[in-house]
């Protein structure tokens, strides 16, 4: 076989998977969307954390396949913030991470049980390359009964196939879920990251006992 006939043949074999791919997509992105519209409830306040609505960028809806979104800020009085993302899984691409994330590196990941011992949350520390920068981020999934569970086990470093999995795995869930997101910048005060903890402890606790549907 010559050069330019592997090389044809490499092209064509290339298409296919892209096409076999977009075909899984659109099948992931029908199965998710007929069932998953569902986004959790926001409460007006969590703490002395007042809750503002935010819209999130277009061009990071449309890397997510145009879910459906809400965009929450957090704001106390000392005018410090929280994001709040949530997210209506409707396809793999849901699962991509905001773009402020990827010029940062993971310092440190745990699993949290702040919702108890069943419903777990991930916790990551993520650090600038140069200075002291760092973000602390709380993420999860959540069904309207009020179940959480981990997504997103390789961080930021996230890949397709790590999507394509999430994405599969999610579509033989009996109920919708929502992908929620909290990050805030970590005071170059607060050392060890305590404060930071406490308030997004403040608010994760308030946005979960407000959806804990038949749990309650």
């Amino acid at each position: 076989m010559t050069s330019q006939s592997l090389l044809s043949e490499r092209i064509k074999r290339l298409v296919a998977f892209l096409a076999s791919i977009t075909l899984l997509n659109m099948f992931l992105s029908y199965r998710l969307g007929r069932t998953n519209d569902w986004l959790l409830d926001v409460p007006v306040s969590a703490g002395n954390w007042e809750a503002i609505d935010t819209s999130l960028a277009q061009d990071f809806l449309a890397r997510l396949s145009q879910p459906k979104v809400r965009g929450v800020t957090f704001k106390n009085p000392l005018d410090e913030e929280i994001t709040c993302q949530l997210i209506a899984v409707r396809s793999f691409e849901s699962y991509r991470e905001p773009d402020i994330f990827f010029p940062l590196s993971l310092s440190a990941q745990r699993k949290l049980t702040l919702f108890g011992a069943d419903s777990p949350l991930r916790a990551w520390v993520l650090k600038a390359p140069r200075g002291n920068g760092r973000l602390l981020v709380y993420s999860w999934l959540q069904s309207p009964s009020g179940k959480t569970s981990l997504y997103g086990e390789q961080g930021i470093q996230q890949g397709f196939p790590d999507r394509l999995r999430l994405g599969w795995a999610t579509i033989w869930n009996k109920e919708p879920l929502c992908l929620v997101r909290l990050y805030m910048l970590i005071s170059p005060a607060d050392k060890n990251g305590a404060q930071a903890r406490r308030s997004l402890d403040t608010v994760a606790l308030s946005l979960y006992k407000q959806n804990l549907g038949n749990r309650k």
